[in-house]
């Protein structure tokens, strides 16, 4: 993943896509604040059934450690509930917090980009290996839409100044720009990786998806100037 140059991977969306994201997100998610948690606070997801059909969107959350455990961050998919179209939404929360939050803003990216004209969502992965998703439009348009809530455009110009080559992972400058990434993204987004009770295998699992999100940002503001 680290040498991984995101910008010519065959799921990276392409500029015409990428401004359409960038549409979606200055007009229909930052202006409502931090719309992931909108699923705790049903007056507000009132206000947004407008958008994208936002009331149409349930989201089951629930710590979840039996079975898959922890291997399971979330999926979704659509189900008609009483008879109406609903989108489906499940997201562990035994998972950190900031985990969570990017994976409710994933499986939202799904929804999406089934709105968008000409695209057709595909059944979802339930897989946690980012590097799955480089050949998948759907799959990282969804990450892309976590990676730039997470890392507004002000914020990955600043980490991006002065820095070259900034999606090659063989950059010298790369563990600088990272630890200066983990300060700067958004607190919903952030993760302690020097929690007491964090296990070696989930700090590194963790890292690895924060490092996935910076990339992407990394490569839409080099790709698409956004």
């Amino acid at each position: 993943m680290l040498a991984a140059d995101y910008r010519t991977v065959r799921g990276f969306p392409r500029i015409e896509l990428a401004s359409e994201l960038k549409r979606i997100v200055d007009n229909f998610i930052m202006p409502y604040g931090q719309i992931w948690q909108c699923w705790q606070d049903r007056r507000r997801l009132e206000r947004l059934r407008r958008v994208f059909n936002w009331g149409d969107v349930l989201v089951n959350a629930e710590p979840y450690v039996d079975g898959a455990g922890l291997s399971l961050w979330g999926f979704s998919t659509d189900a008609k509930v009483q008879g109406r179209r609903k989108f489906l939404i499940f997201v562990n929360t035994a998972h950190d917090p900031g985990a969570v939050a990017a994976t409710i803003g994933h499986e939202l990216g799904h929804h999406i980009y089934s709105a968008i004209p000409g695209r057709r969502a595909g059944e979802p992965a339930t897989g946690s290996i980012f590097t799955e998703h480089f050949g998948d439009e759907q799959e990282l348009f969804s990450d892309a839409v976590v990676a730039m809530c997470a890392y507004s455009h002000t914020a990955i110009r600043e980490i991006a100044a002065g820095a070259s080559a900034a999606c090659d992972g063989a950059n010298p400058k790369m563990a600088e720009q990272i630890r200066k990434a983990f300060a700067t993204i958004d607190p919903h987004y952030r993760i302690d990786l020097d929690r007491a009770d964090l296990t070696a295998p989930w700090r590194i699992r963790y890292l690895t998806m924060m490092v996935h999100f910076l990339k992407l940002r990394y490569a839409l503001l080099d790709s698409a100037g956004i």
